[in-house]
């Protein structure tokens, strides 16, 4: 009975205390500043991928150089057997959108991805576009065209995976 009570509380605190934590530092979709660290996921598609066209899921954080600068990892995953890891800088600029707080940003990496049993090189290029909901969190919408040495069934040389996904950033 007392264990029971330790797992429900344990997981009470995972579950209510946890994205609390995440999500306390305000505005980092609205005022990026030095220093800032930012997070976010998002969930599309991948085209060319070694298992044809997949799920995409994308993870990232990155750090702010400066109020246009910021720079870190991105995970790629498609249909959980392809994987990539890359650094990635992103330059980020004002748009004239309905919200005068969303920013687009241009991104390019470089790192590794792992697929099919092959293992090569990962370029991801790509356009990203923050639409802030509130002071917490914004809505992305990313463009990544991933340049790769993986042979995704097309023979060899260098390939093209395009990838869209829609996720959030806190």
């Amino acid at each position: 009975m007392r264990s029971t009570k330790k797992v429900l509380l344990s997981i009470w605190v995972i579950v209510v205390g946890l994205p609390g934590i995440m999500i306390s530092e305000p505005a980092l979709a609205i005022e990026p500043r030095p220093g800032l660290w930012a997070a976010g996921g998002g969930a599309g598609v991948l085209g060319n991928s070694t298992d044809g066209t997949a799920f995409a899921l994308n993870l990232y954080a990155e750090r702010f150089v400066d109020t246009t600068v910021s720079i870190g990892p991105l995970l790629q995953l498609a249909n959980f057997k392809q994987i990539a890891l890359s650094i990635q800088p992103k330059y980020w600029i004002d748009v004239s959108l309905p919200n005068p707080n969303a920013k687009m940003n241009f991104q390019a990496g470089l790192g590794f991805l792992h697929g099919g049993g092959d293992t090569s090189y990962v370029i991801p290029l790509g356009i990203g576009v923050d639409y802030p909901f509130d002071r917490n969190f914004s809505f992305t919408m990313d463009l990544l065209l991933n340049f790769t040495g993986v042979d995704g069934g097309l023979g060899s040389g260098i390939h093209l995976m395009p990838g869209l996904t829609l996720g959030v950033r806190f």
